[in-house]
């Protein structure tokens, strides 16, 4: 899977041991890098094991992804055309690009 990030600070909090540590805590941060690398070793969404994949109600271009320890990352399907279900709406599990939007508590 190709992963993109929505900024240059998530980006630098996300690949940085120490400012992962910092933000999430050692739980929440070996957490999130356990489902960064499952997502990059995927070859799409649909590959990633033990995912928990929830469409957004408000934007359907937007899901969340349990990553443990009281975490999700919100994602988009980072395609020009997106891959998509009958109904139109995204097939997520056919997604091989995704631009992670913010990495927020399960409890918002």
């Amino acid at each position: 899977m190709e992963i993109a990030f929505r900024s240059k600070a998530l980006r630098a909090v996300c690949l940085s041991g120490e400012d992962m540590d910092e933000q999430y805590g050692a739980e929440g941060a070996a957490a999130l890098r356990g489902r960064l690398a499952d997502m990059r070793a995927a070859e799409c969404l649909g590959d990633v094991p033990l995912v928990t994949l929830l469409p957004s109600a408000a934007d359907t271009a937007e899901a969340s992804i349990e990553i443990g320890e009281g975490l999700r990352l919100v994602v988009k399907a980072n395609h020009k055309r997106p891959p998509t279900l009958r109904d139109g709406n995204i097939d997520w599990p056919g997604v091989h690009r995704i631009l992670i939007q913010r990495v927020e508590s399960s409890d918002a």
